[in-house]
C-alpha cells in the first residue's frame, strides 16, 4: 500500500462520519421547541465571506473531505490582500487531511518504514452564533454571538474516530497536536495531529509494479521447492536450461516445465515444454523420463525403481 492507499482509507473513514453524530443545536431550532426564547437578534444582510452550505448528499458529518492543500488559507490571504469578498468555495464543516512522513528508512525487501509519520486533520467551522442555553450556560443568545462551540465538538468527533486507528500499513495513531487557530476571519479552525508508524511498500518486493516484485507460487505438496521463474509472455527461453512455472490454463496443467524448443512465444505453447513432476521414491521410471528432485531437473538414463534417488541412474539437465 503507498501513499495514495493511505489516503483514500482516511477519506472513506471521514466519509463515514454520519451527518446526525450531534453537533450544537441551532438557536433557530431552540426557538422552535421552547417559545421562552426571545426573537433571533437583527443582524446586518449576510456577506459572502463565509462557506456556502448546502445539504450533503451523502449525509455525512463533513460538508467538504479533501486534502489538505492550504485551500482556505490562501482564500484569507487573498481576502486581506485585495481587499475583495468573492465568497468562500468550500462548504463547511470541513475536514482537510495532511501527511507528513519525516525521515524514512529502508527495511526488509525495500519497504520504506517512517518512525515519527504524522497525520493532521484541518478543521473548520463557519458556525458564528452558537446557542447554548439549553447547556446550562443561561446566557443570552446576543453574548453567545461569534461564539462557536461547534468546532470543539468537531474535534472531539475525530479523536473519537481516529484515535487509535489502525491506517493502512500503519500502527495505531496517537494524539501529537491538539491546539485551535483563529487567524481565519470569520471562520474557525481547528488542527488535531497524531502520530504514528507507517510502512510504505511502493518499490519493494510487494509491489507488482516494482522491477523486485516477488511473485510467490504455491509448494509441491511433498517437497519445499521455491521456484524462481515464473512463465512470462514474450521472454526468451532456451531448450534444455530454462525451468519454468506455469500456472496452468485450460487444458494446460499448472506445474514445473522443462524447455524443450528454445522459443519467445507470447502465449504459453505446451509442445515447446515438458511438464516435469516430482520424483518419488519407488516409483518406476524409464529412459528419457523427466523429473525434479529438490532444486534440479534430471532425465532418466537407466531404468529404476529406485527407493533413494541415486544420481548413476540420471542425467542432471539444468537447476530450477
Amino acid at each position: 500500500m503507498g501513499l495514495e492507499n493511505l489516503y483514500t482509507d482516511l477519506i472513506n473513514k471521514l466519509s463515514l462520519i454520519p451527518k446526525d453524530c450531534t453537533t450544537i443545536i441551532p438557536y433557530s431550532q431552540l426557538q422552535q421547541n421552547d417559545s421562552s426564547f426571545p426573537p433571533t437578534p437583527v443582524q446586518k444582510s449576510q456577506t459572502t465571506n463565509n462557506f456556502q452550505k448546502t445539504q450533503s448528499k451523502f449525509e455525512q458529518k463533513f460538508s467538504t473531505i479533501n486534502i489538505w492543500n492550504d485551500q482556505i488559507d490562501n482564500e484569507v490571504k487573498s481576502i486581506k490582500r485585495d481587499g475583495t469578498n468573492n465568497g468562500y468555495i468550500i462548504k463547511c464543516p470541513a475536514v482537510f487531511v495532511e501527511f507528513v512522513p519525516n525521515d524514512g528508512n529502508q527495511i526488509g525487501g525495500g519497504v520504506t518504514q517512517y518512525m515519527d509519520a504524522c497525520i493532521y486533520f484541518h478543521i473548520f467551522s463557519d458556525e458564528l452564533n452558537t446557542s447554548n442555553n439549553k447547556r446550562g450556560l443561561n446566557q443570552n443568545p446576543a453574548d453567545l454571538i461569534d461564539a462557536n462551540f461547534e468546532i470543539f465538538k468537531l474535534r472531539d468527533i475525530i479523536s473519537s474516530y481516529f484515535l487509535g486507528y489502525h491506517p493502512n500499513n500503519g500502527s495505531a495513531l496517537m494524539s501529537r497536536y491538539d491546539k485551535p487557530d483563529y487567524k481565519h476571519l470569520t471562520i474557525t479552525k481547528y488542527l488535531r495531529g497524531f502520530s504514528f508508524c507507517w510502512n510504505d511498500d511502493k518499490g519493494s518486493v510487494f509491489d507488482p509494479i516494482s522491477v523486485r516484485y516477488s511473485i510467490g507460487v504455491p509448494f509441491p505438496a511433498n517437497n519445499a521447492i521455491v521456484p524462481e521463474n515464473v512463465w512470462q509472455s514474450g521472454i526468451s527461453y532456451v531448450a534444455l536450461v530454462n525451468v519454468v512455472y506455469y500456472g496452468g490454463l485450460g487444458a494446460i496443467v499448472a506445474g514445473f516445465y522443462l524447455c524443450l524448443s528454445t522459443n519467445t512465444d507470447i502465449t504459453f505453447n505446451p509442445l515447446n515444454w515438458q511438464l516435469i513432476a516430482l520424483w518419488v521414491s519407488g516409483t518406476t521410471y524409464n529412459i528419457g523420463n523427466y523429473i525434479y528432485n529438490s532444486y534440479y531437473v534430471y532425465q532418466c538414463k537407466t531404468e529404476n525403481s529406485d527407493v533413494d534417488f541415486n544420481t548413476s541412474n540420471w542425467n542432471l539437465i539444468t537447476r530450477i
